[in-house]
């Protein structure tokens, strides 16, 4: 075999080698995107299962409700209150998230512990590079104290928008809940709400998802 054909061989090996690497990286990196749209929509699912439940079962014992706690409220760029149920502390800056908004709901008829009061919000977590958005579930025991669970992390966001029924169209309407007010005639209320539309902003790695579902009141 002369020098050439030895140049030659040596070339078209490398070619070879080189091609293979590259679908060994575009194999690998399709797989891992797939794996983590997996995760992202099997936790995303589980997170709405449990906000879905909570706001379907929303309700109060009386109409007009005597309790100083709506059976649902949100709030623009918010979290709930560690200190008292019903009540939400605002944020801005890095500490909102992508200014991810908070809500809670309110089961007068709830029996188990924990089950009456519900709050969803995003919390950030970790340091430097390592930061990761929490969703969070807040709860009250029969002491009366709040405590935060986390639900699911790889949560980059979450906007809430407020459906109320447009008595023109016979539709709802879809408003931002800084748009809703504790009362007055003239702008629509918290008792007007028929229904939540929430949209989750996920990544995991680098693989980036939206999920959006909306869910219906139904009392």
């Amino acid at each position: 075999m002369t020098l050439i054909e030895v140049l030659t061989s040596s070339v078209m090996a490398s070619i070879v080698l080189l091609a293979s690497t590259q679908t060994c990286f575009h194999v690998h990196h399709a797989i891992t995107k797939q794996n983590n749209l997996s995760i992202l929509q099997s936790e995303g699912i589980q997170a709405f299962h449990m906000m879905g439940q909570a706001i379907q079962h929303a309700q109060t014992k009386t109409n007009p409700p005597k309790s100083s706690l709506l059976k649902v409220m949100a709030k623009d760029s918010s979290v709930p209150s560690n200190k008292k149920s019903g009540e939400f502390q605002v944020r801005k800056g890095a500490a909102s998230v992508n200014s991810s908004d908070a809500f809670y709901t309110y089961d007068a008829h709830g029996k188990r512990e924990g089950s009456s009061y519900k709050a969803f919000f995003i919390q950030q977590q970790g340091h430097y590079q390592n930061k990761d958005g929490v969703l969070y579930l807040q709860t009250q025991n029969k002491k009366g104290a709040l405590q935060n669970d986390a639900v699911m992390a790889h949560v980059q966001s979450m906007q809430i928008k407020v459906g109320v029924p447009n008595a023109s169209k016979s539709i709802l309407e879809w408003l931002e809940p800084y748009q809703i007010n504790d009362s007055g005639r003239r702008h629509p209320q918290w008792k007007h709400v028929r229904a939540l539309k929430i949209q989750l902003t996920l990544q995991r790695g680098k693989t980036p998802l939206e999920l959006e579902r909306v869910f219906a009141l139904r009392h």
